[in-house]
């Protein structure tokens, strides 16, 4: 805060409404020439008031006021809990959270704290309907933020030569998505979708299709690992040993046919 005076003063006293300052602490106090200046450092909210800077034979007087914390926008998977926070200028007791316009009411889902001017609002077991706006409304004052809820893709582990089918549900049906692997679009899958649910069906699985996969619909994506466990010995039937000086070994291995020749 500064004033500037006709004059240079000899004295100068700075009050928080009725209490006079002294320099030192968050308060600094500053003189250069005609203009008087007091700085408050690392604000609060209880700093809120009426400041007065009087040289005695004149005195200016301003109104400061500290707003509260505002909420901050969030981005969390399903399944896990959010915590909003909010700081009021004062304390007060006729506070609402609201989603949208629906008041919300503690309990279970919804977990709502307060001391002195500090809020807190904690969403608990997330779902994808809980996206959307949160509000934290007292009297006149109000502080929103946008809560995001995307969903938890499954990772899946499956042997060679398999299929695996990957899902995931949409907040509501209808909804166009597109299946990724890694950045880049597939061609080789077939894709389903029933209602809210989706499908990516990958037919008879090598290694090489092994990776993260994603159900992508519009800024909403969803994504999962999938790892495919090659053919091992103990795998294949081996069904046939000759017993003689050269044998040979016949591996079935899915459609594939091996023969090893063993020289004794």
């Amino acid at each position: 805060l500064q004033c500037a005076t006709a004059q240079t003063p000899s004295t100068v006293i700075w009050l928080k409404g009725h209490t006079e300052l002294k320099a030192g602490g968050r308060y600094e106090m500053s003189q250069k020439e005609r203009v008087l200046t007091l700085t408050i450092k690392h604000l609060e909210e209880k700093d809120t008031d009426i400041y007065t800077c009087d040289v005695g034979t004149a005195k200016t007087i301003a109104k400061v006021t500290i707003k509260g914390k505002d909420l901050s926008n969030q981005d969390r998977k399903e399944g896990e809990s959010v915590t909003l926070s909010c700081a009021l200028s004062k304390p007060a007791a006729n506070v609402q959270w609201k989603k949208g316009s629906e008041i919300l009411e503690g309990g279970e889902k919804y977990e709502m704290k307060q001391k002195d001017t500090c809020l807190e609002l904690q969403i608990k077991d997330l779902k994808v309907e809980d996206s959307g706006d949160y509000s934290c409304v007292c009297g006149d004052q109000k502080t929103s933020a946008t809560v995001k809820v995307n969903v938890s893709g499954k990772s899946q582990e499956a042997d060679e030569g398999v299929s695996v089918t990957l899902q995931c549900e949409l907040s509501k049906p209808g909804v166009p998505v597109e299946w990724k692997k890694g950045t880049q679009s597939g061609e080789k899958y077939q894709m389903k979708q029933k209602a809210s649910v989706n499908e990516l069906l990958i037919n008879k699985v090598e290694p090489e299709d092994s990776g993260d996969y994603s159900c992508v619909c519009g800024d909403q994506k969803t994504t999962a690992s999938l790892k495919i466990n090659g053919m091992r010995i103990s795998d294949w039937n081996l069904y046939n040993i000759l017993r003689c000086s050269k044998c040979y070994v016949i591996l079935n291995v899915g459609k594939r046919t091996n023969f090893f020749h063993f020289v004794s």
